[in-house]
């Protein structure tokens, strides 16, 4: 996971109230994030079937098409739309992302600040459910001339479970362990006692792996502890990486509250054709790990 800056308002004394810490947690993820922060960590396979089917969705634009990204983050998307001859460009967010070399709006997807149909195509991938989902739907049709693709995460799919267990592995690790604190206490008073309890805190993380679908998180624990005995100052470096857990957990937990179910996506397919659009719903993987919305508005 990336480095996250400590919340300001957490306790510096106490490594674990990071997990206090309020949210906004994918706006501080895209702070430091790369381009592709929302894909970058996905399955080889899994990233090039999207990238691939972005292409094949933007070739098929006309020229002097415009382009409104929903959730756009440090813009993916825009930066293939740009690829496929696009130039009339703009994204939305809700974080105040900066330095992006596009125009960005900051606010959210289920209020937007243009009229009716003045884009050509409007998209999101995995940016629009973090608005409400439905209500994010109807307004990006509003506002969408001709096209309307949305990629959103599956709430019945392997990315999903990984969240949840993420989740749930981050507040095992700062509840029931007291991971932070028991590291703090080793480095402020070193002593065959505080080794002793490290390497049992090492030996139960092991243990929690066997039982667990998906390792990395814990894995990723178990070397950092490792690592922190290396630092010039590792109760600082525990506090950070206390934060950085913390900003992960949160980002999960939200993912999970918002990805959309099968029938949610049926539900905005099913609107969508009311209010005048063809539409098709394509699963992206068995089980799926997302769904692409696909909407043409009908002529009229």
């Amino acid at each position: 996971m990336p480095p996250v800056p400590r919340p300001d308002h957490a306790d510096p004394a106490d490594p674990s109230a990071a997990f206090a810490a309020d949210a906004a947690p994918w706006a501080v993820f895209w702070i430091d994030a790369g381009v592709d922060g929302c894909t970058r960590g996905l399955p080889p396979a899994l990233r090039g079937a999207i990238t691939r089917r972005w292409q094949l969705l933007l070739a098929g634009l006309p020229p002097g098409a415009s382009l409104l990204d929903l959730g756009c983050g440090r813009g993916a998307v825009l930066a293939l739309a740009r690829d496929a001859g696009i130039t009339r460009l703009q994204g939305v967010d809700a974080a105040p992302i900066t330095g992006t070399p596009f125009p960005l709006h900051v606010g959210s997807a289920a209020g937007l600040p243009y009229p009716d149909r003045a884009f050509t195509a409007v998209t999101s991938q995995f940016g629009v459910e973090y608005a409400g989902f439905a209500t994010a739907v109807v307004e990006a049709a509003r506002v969408a001339a001709d096209r309307l693709w949305l990629l959103v995460h599956a709430a019945d799919g392997p990315l999903h479970a990984d969240a949840r267990e993420q989740a749930a592995q981050a507040a095992w690790l700062a509840g029931p362990m007291a991971t932070f604190e028991r590291l703090a206490a080793h480095f402020r008073a070193p002593s065959p006692a505080s080794v002793a309890d490290i390497d049992a805190l090492r030996t139960a993380i092991v243990d929690h792996a066997g039982a667990a679908g998906n390792t990395s998180l814990l894995e990723g624990v178990w070397r950092a502890i490792s690592a922190l005995q290396d630092v010039a100052d590792p109760i600082a470096g525990t506090r950070d990486f206390a934060a950085g857990l913390a900003a992960h957990a949160a980002r999960m937990q939200a993912m999970v509250a918002a990805a959309p179910t099968a029938a949610d996506v049926a539900d905005a397919a099913g609107c969508l054709r009311a209010a005048g659009f063809d539409v098709i719903v394509e699963d992206v993987g068995t089980p799926p790990a997302a769904r692409w919305l696909l909407a043409s508005r009908r002529p009229t």
